[in-house]
């Protein structure tokens, strides 16, 4: 039977098969692939336009980046989910991992081309410049010259720099696609709340982000702790991490021309672990499972 620390250990185990997919590979894309194809073909042209970082190479060098971190943040939350006196730490790392998937594979876009990957990462850069302006008014000044030459640059690349969607839509259309595991009757809307507004709640101390993690303090009147939330609810928002890691890393393979057959073996069979586990504890609950996971 499923229970945290094996959860935990499910979240573990695909980081280490992407580090030893990786490394197989010395983290270089194979010759052939869409990825080294691209880089070859298109990226001096586009960077002798737009001036430095070439923008092909840095979407891919972003997205390893953002994989970076969300291997940290998957392994965080993997040994988080497994001690049974941290609950909230869990949700708010869970929701920082969930965007970081959502991040990486929007940066990817393996459904579009090059100049689809192009301009995703000088949006992403405009986000990061953005971020940084908010510092004070030295960064300000500073930046807005670097906004400027990288909207002047992409013009004359003729590359479209996308506005940033927002962390809510990203996390949303990542989950709604054909990955691990699927949902099935949860809207659009549904799957913002569940998987965004209420991790998020828990990262920014709102009362009904931690509120379902309050201890009843008639079971023990010496310490102040907080408590998992429902078990069947764990399953579901794990299930999106573990969905969106997935396929973050699946589209990475693609694009990077590396064997999957591993990859898609070991997720198959996790996410068999992960349906049935939620099945189980559903029919405990005599809870309708027609708005499951599968």
């Amino acid at each position: 039977m499923l229970d945290r620390a094996g959860f935990g250990e499910i979240l573990v185990n695909a980081v280490d098969l992407t580090d030893a997919i990786y490394a197989a590979h010395h983290g270089e894309p194979a010759n052939i692939s869409i990825a080294a194809e691209e880089v070859r073909e298109f990226d001096s042209d586009l960077e002798a336009a737009t001036g430095p970082p070439a923008p092909l190479f840095g979407a891919y060098v972003d997205a390893e980046g953002k994989l970076r971190a969300l291997n940290d943040l998957m392994r965080s939350a993997a040994a988080l989910l497994a001690r049974d006196d941290t609950n909230v730490g869990y949700v708010v790392v869970l929701r920082s991992a969930l965007e970081t998937a959502a991040r990486l594979y929007w940066v990817l876009g393996p459904d579009g081309g090059h100049l689809d990957r192009a301009g995703r990462f000088l949006s992403e850069r405009l986000r990061s410049i953005n971020e940084g302006k908010k510092l004070n008014n030295e960064a300000r000044m500073a930046l807005s010259e670097i906004e400027a030459e990288l909207f002047a640059g992409a013009e004359r690349a003729g590359i479209p720099v996308p506005g940033a969607p927002t962390a809510t839509d990203l996390i949303t259309d990542l989950l709604n696609r054909p990955g691990a595991l699927r949902l099935t009757g949860v809207d659009l809307g549904e799957t913002a709340s569940v998987f965004y507004r209420i991790p998020s709640a828990s990262t920014h101390a709102a009362l009904h982000g931690v509120v379902q993690h309050f201890e009843d303090p008639r079971r023990d009147l010496n310490a102040r702790r907080t408590t998992p939330e429902p078990w069947e609810q764990t399953l579901v928002v794990g299930a999106g991490l573990y969905s969106a890691y997935t396929s973050a890393h699946r589209a990475l393979l693609e694009l990077y021309g590396w064997d999957p057959t591993d990859w898609n073996r070991d997720v198959r069979a996790a996410s068999l672990r992960i349906t049935e586990a939620l099945s189980v504890e559903r029919e405990r609950l005599g809870t309708d499972s027609d708005d499951d996971l599968i």
